[in-house]
C-alpha cells in the first residue's frame, strides 16, 4: 500500500506535484521557455523529437538538475486522453534535448517537459508545454467510465481516499493485489 497527497509526487525531484511557476499550461515561465523543433509529428511513425529549453534571449540552457533521477521528463499526451508517451530526452552539449518517440495516431497532442534548473540563484521546478499535431483523421476514442480500480497482467490497483479537487490536498491509499493477494515486494521507480 502506498499513501501519498493528491497531486503530488513524493521523492527527491520536483515531480509534478511540486511546480514554481511552469504549472504546465504555457510554453514559457520563469524567463524560460520550451521550444521545439517541430510542431508536428507523422502519423503512426516512431519519430525523433528534437527541443530546447532557452532563456530570453534565446540562449540555450545547458545545465539541469536531475528530477527523480533523469534530467529530462517528456510527457506526450493526446487531447482525448487516450495516447501518452513518458520518455526521458537526452541532451547535446549546445542545449538541443532529442527524445524518441512511438507512433502515434492522427490526433492533437500536448508536449510537456519537466525539469529543474537555476532560475534566479535557486533550483526551479518547472513544467513547460506546447501544442503538437499529428495530421490525418483523428479517431474518437471515447474514455472508460471512472474507476477505483484497474486490473492489467493481473495486477489490481485500487484508489481510495477523499475525491480530488483541484487547489486542495488529499490524502489517497492504492493498494496493489496480484490475483487478489497484497503485493509486498514493490520497488522505487526513478527513486520513488
Amino acid at each position: 500500500m502506498v499513501s501519498m497527497p493528491a497531486g503530488s509526487v513524493s521523492g527527491t525531484g520536483a515531480g509534478m506535484g511540486n511546480m514554481a511557476s511552469g504549472d504546465g499550461l504555457a510554453a514559457e515561465a520563469s524567463g524560460l521557455r520550451f521550444v521545439p523543433a517541430v510542431t508536428s509529428l507523422p502519423a503512426n511513425r516512431p519519430s525523433v523529437f528534437r527541443f530546447q529549453i532557452r532563456v530570453a534571449d534565446g540562449t540555450p540552457v545547458t545545465s539541469f538538475q536531475p528530477d527523480q533521477t533523469k534530467l529530462m521528463h517528456l510527457y506526450l499526451v493526446r487531447s482525448d486522453l487516450t495516447g501518452f508517451q513518458h520518455v526521458h530526452p537526452t541532451m547535446a552539449s549546445d542545449g538541443t534535448w532529442t527524445a524518441d518517440l512511438a507512433g502515434t495516431p492522427a490526433g492533437t497532442y500536448r508536449v510537456y517537459t519537466s525539469f529543474i534548473t537555476r532560475v534566479g540563484g535557486t533550483n526551479a521546478p518547472l513544467v513547460l508545454s506546447q501544442p503538437v499535431t499529428v495530421p490525418g483523421t483523428a479517431a474518437t476514442v471515447p474514455l472508460p467510465a471512472a474507476a477505483t480500480s484497474a486490473t492489467v497482467d493481473g495486477y489490481t490497483l485500487t484508489v481510495s481516499g477523499d475525491k480530488p479537487m483541484a487547489g486542495m490536498t488529499h490524502m489517497l491509499t492504492v493498494t496493489v493485489t496480484k490475483d487478489g493477494n497484497p503485493v509486498t515486494d514493490l520497488q522505487p521507480y526513478l527513486d520513488t
